[in-house]
């Protein structure tokens, strides 16, 4: 493990009699039964999307998704930078009718060729608009507005509020800059470990000579 060390050490059995199971739990009352079928309601109606997001160069971006209803699969390609939609707040989901799950990867064309020495470029794709953010599907059913809109409605929050949701990126990635250059300027020194492992815990496992001699002791 590089410079530090990892000891792993076996302990004996436990010889200590089992705890007292839980008590069983109270029947839920009319008011909690009520309470949680509302929130079964209310979650029934929430509608969400898991969307793969790679991001070229900080300036375009390749989605692909699935939608969740009719199991078609989608591929896009944005003109706004995901990075910016990759954490939203708890107000900002509020805002937006479908809750959204991003997974975002950065692909930065110009690094990447320097380091597989042969030039990288962006996916061929069709011409983005150019009025603001949008999106141009290019592959699944278009004619399929319900499974679509979920990247309306992200790219409609994104046109209300693209300075904050820039400058929230930029904001982040310069604390990420900040604290990697503390740490490299005062590294922590690593520290050895050490793990202890159990066989079993609870004396219902031990052979019953071992329970016999720690009964007497």
């Amino acid at each position: 493990m590089g410079d530090r060390t990892l000891t792993i050490l076996l302990g004996n059995p436990s010889t200590l009699p089992d705890p007292a199971p839980p008590p069983p739990p109270a029947p839920p009352t009319p008011e909690q039964i009520a309470n949680w079928a509302a929130r079964q309601a209310e979650a029934a109606q929430i509608r969400f999307i898991i969307a793969g997001a790679t991001v070229y160069n900080h300036s375009e971006t390749r989605l692909r998704w699935t939608d969740g209803k009719s199991g078609k699969s989608y591929e896009a390609w944005s003109n706004i930078d995901f990075n910016h939609l990759n954490q939203l707040s708890a107000e900002d989901n509020a805002r937006i009718p479908f809750l959204s799950f991003l997974f975002v990867s950065d692909v930065d064309t110009v690094l990447l060729s320097q380091r597989l020495q042969h030039a990288v470029a962006v996916p061929a794709h069709p011409p983005l608009p150019a009025d603001g953010p949008g999106f141009v599907i290019v592959a699944g059913d278009t004619t399929d507005l319900e499974a679509i809109a979920p990247i309306h409605a992200l790219h409609d929050f994104y046109r209300a509020e693209q300075e904050r949701l820039a400058g929230g990126y930029f904001e982040r990635e310069r604390l990420r800059a900040e604290s990697a250059a503390t740490a490299a300027a005062a590294p922590v020194a690593a520290k050895d470990n050490v793990m202890w492992f159990r066989p079993r815990k609870g004396s219902r496992y031990l052979p019953q000579e071992v329970q016999e001699e720690g009964a007497g002791q």
